[in-house]
């Protein structure tokens, strides 16, 4: 195995777990393009010679980094390979990156195992894994039809392909929010505990505030209070976003809130932003 193949399997084999946009432990998957950030366009070439697109204009894209000397990836791949038909017909568009580096005879028994129809590309001298800042893999990006990156997905032995199903059904406008969360987590297979949902909805809240989606924000976020009220952070994020939609009063009645739980929360009792209404507008003072 080539030294760089051998040291990210490595820490692939340390840092393996189920995350995504929401969870805050996987900062670490692409440590240089961050939630939210427009991907651009590449050719590369396949095994076979011929050049490819990382993406597809107005399309969901779902492109995975693999060692195909990997068991996970191998794995991963035959997800990848069973969604694509799944999805057939659909605005989805997939691609495979495994370095150029990779031994020929690996690549071609990947795509050898039922995987033949998974678009594969060489990433020639590593260039799109030091863009991205792959830190692990296998590990799945997955853009909107804007070619924004909306998730990622590091691999993960329990749900994988149901995971990465959902967030495509979600981007397509298929499923909610709340139905994407279930199969993201589902609490009766997973044992995860209401607070641990309130802070996927939280992380998730974040990310559509960020990225200017205030009304989808606001959805996600009452989530998260649903499932835990007593989450600073949520009520102050909830504050911030119907600051964003002009909606001045509930937005202070949220930061009120925010400040009951925890006078000392920084967000609660910190400065608040300017917000406008058509009965006039200022900052939210505390």
């Amino acid at each position: 195995m080539e030294p760089r193949l051998a040291r990210i399997g490595a820490r692939a084999g340390i840092l393996l777990w189920s995350c995504s946009t929401i969870h805050p432990t996987c900062a670490s998957s692409f440590a240089n393009m961050p939630v939210g950030t427009i991907i651009e366009d590449v050719e590369l070439r396949g095994p076979d010679g011929a050049e490819r697109h990382l993406l597809e204009a107005d399309s969901i894209n779902v492109f995975m980094f693999v060692n195909p000397e990997q068991e996970h990836s191998l794995s991963a791949v035959r997800a990848m390979a069973e969604l694509r038909e799944e999805f057939a017909g659909k605005p989805v568009h997939w691609g495979v990156i495994v370095t150029d580096r990779a031994p020929q005879a690996a690549v071609e028994s990947m795509t050898g195992r039922g995987n033949a129809s998974i678009p594969v590309l060489l990433d020639k001298g590593d260039v799109l894994y030091g863009r991205f800042g792959v830190a692990l893999f296998p590990v799945a990006g997955i853009t909107d039809r804007s070619s924004r990156l909306a998730f990622y997905e590091p691999f993960s032995k329990v749900h994988y392909p149901t995971v990465i199903r959902a967030r495509i059904r979600y981007l397509l406008g298929e499923i909610d929010q709340a139905e994407m969360m279930r199969a993201v987590a589902p609490p009766a297979e997973a044992e995860v505990a209401d607070a641990d949902v309130a802070r996927r909805f939280l992380k998730l809240a974040e990310m559509l505030y960020q990225s200017g989606k205030y009304e989808k924000a606001a959805e996600s976020v009452r989530h998260s209070i649903e499932k835990d009220e007593t989450l600073v952070a949520s009520h102050v994020l909830l504050g911030r976003v119907l600051a964003a939609l002009g909606r001045c009063e509930e937005a202070i009645e949220a930061f009120e809130r925010a400040k009951q739980l925890d006078p000392g929360d920084p967000g609660a009792t910190g400065p608040r932003p300017d917000c406008t209404q058509s009965t006039g507008g200022g900052r939210l003072t505390p």
